[in-house]
């Protein structure tokens, strides 16, 4: 049975043979049904040729903003560094120091965000057909980019919103670099004390001109502030030789 632009249709084949007269019986009982049912479809909004899918947008715009999420995510993650996200003891000035504290607030922010969509996709598209297509989205993609937006967001309030005064944290710098194998480059670092007093040491990956301005050894001076969210960070760092690392 077929049913589209104001007509509706069926489709017989018998498995075995039929008479005309057979045949003719079976028309003449069908039509007047199939023709009363085809008068009622405009009335009903069906047979138009339009599929009016009242689920269609709201799906999109569910998709787009999991798709926003996760593209902005992509994005500021590579602005910001994929190593600075999955490995703490790596990164550029301004550092932030603690970042399990950093990483456990946003995971909450986010976990409130990704429930509050699971809980829209639901209430909007729970009895469409793509609901699941709609929810397995927003896991796969929506999350991690809710997840990666939201630490970096984070980040950024608590040294922007930050007005409190930096304090001098005065640290023994070591060098250290690491040669690679398949491009033949160089990756610097330095090598500082742990700041937050329960670990040991950590690198920090800076370029080649600030690792040529401080010396094996010597003793540098930290900008430590406190942090909006009272997450500390490292605004810049002060060379014996006076030069300013931020």
């Amino acid at each position: 049975m077929r049913c589209g632009y104001g007509r509706i249709w069926i489709n017989y084949l018998p498995l075995d043979e039929r008479s005309e007269e057979e045949l003719a019986s079976l028309e003449r009982m069908a039509v007047p049904l199939l023709t009363s049912i085809a008068q009622r479809l405009p009335a009903n909004g069906g047979g138009s040729g339009q599929v009016n899918d009242v689920f269609a947008f709201k799906a999109t715009v569910l998709l787009a903003i999991a798709g926003g999420f996760a593209i902005n995510g992509l994005i500021q993650s590579a602005y910001l560094g994929v190593e600075y996200l999955l490995d703490c003891q790596c990164g550029f000035m301004p550092v932030t120091l603690e970042r399990e504290k950093l990483f456990g607030l946003a995971a909450a922010g986010s976990a409130g965000i990704l429930v509050v969509l699971v809980i829209a996709a639901i209430w909007l598209v729970g009895r469409s057909a793509r609901a699941h297509f709609v929810l397995l989205e927003l896991l796969l993609f929506g999350a991690p980019g809710i997840m990666a937006s939201t630490f970096i967001a984070l980040r950024e309030m608590n040294m922007e919103r930050d007005r409190q005064p930096a304090v001098e944290r005065n640290v023994v710098a070591r060098k250290y670099t690491y040669q690679h194998t398949l491009d033949k480059g160089t990756s610097f670092y330095l090598v500082l004390p742990d700041l937050t007093g329960h670990g040991p040491s950590k690198k920090y990956q800076v370029s080649d001109d600030v690792y040529r301005t401080v010396d094996d050894g010597e003793t540098a001076s930290l900008a430590e502030n406190p942090g909006y969210l009272g997450v500390r960070w490292i605004e810049s760092m002060t060379s014996k030789n006076g030069m300013v690392v931020k």
